[in-house]
């Protein structure tokens, strides 16, 4: 009776701390360290190279040098791309991505755009007049709780390119 109760505490707390784990891990995927130590451009530039590596995509990241940016506009970005790229690597069937991030002063924009497959944004559309799924919907609305905004290109058989843009600023 008590070695049963000692082996389910055991196996709890083996089941805590895998837990506690996993949480960790999505956290800083949700928002790593590196955008802290080192900025946004050189952390994206990171993530392209070890999404290629991960997916074998060829990805191209082309990177200026960026004024401050407040933390929520570096991790939108952040997630921006991350979504962006898994949506290339799921639906795409690209060979190409080029990444770009750029800024002026009044916008910083974040562009993917590949060579696959595209869409038909007219087909695709959805009740709600949207072509893509929840995570870029989630996008879009991050986007513009910070003043910005989302851009789609895409047809078939000529590839997407996806824009993020914020205001150079910060929020408005």
């Amino acid at each position: 009776e008590l070695g049963s109760l000692r082996q389910r505490i055991g196996e709890a707390a083996a089941l805590t701390t895998t837990t506690m784990e996993q949480i960790r891990l999505l956290a800083l995927d949700l928002r790593p360290p590196a955008l802290d130590a080192v900025g946004l451009g050189p952390t994206l530039e990171g993530f392209c190279r070890d999404f290629a590596r991960r997916t074998q995509l060829s990805i191209d990241f082309l990177g200026l040098e960026l004024p401050m940016l407040p933390e929520e506009a570096n991790t939108c970005l952040y997630r921006f791309l991350q979504e962006a790229l898994t949506n290339v690597a799921k639906h795409a069937c690209a060979s190409q991505v080029r990444v770009a991030l750029q800024c002026d002063s009044e916008t910083v924009s974040l562009s993917v755009e590949d060579d696959g497959r595209g869409f038909d944004r007219q087909a695709r559309l959805s009740v709600s007049g949207w072509p893509m799924g929840i995570g870029l919907l989630g996008m879009r609305e991050r986007l513009e709780s910070l003043g910005g905004h989302l851009e789609i290109k895409s047809q078939p058989d000529q590839g997407t390119r996806l824009v993020a843009y914020l205001p150079a600023g910060g929020t408005p």
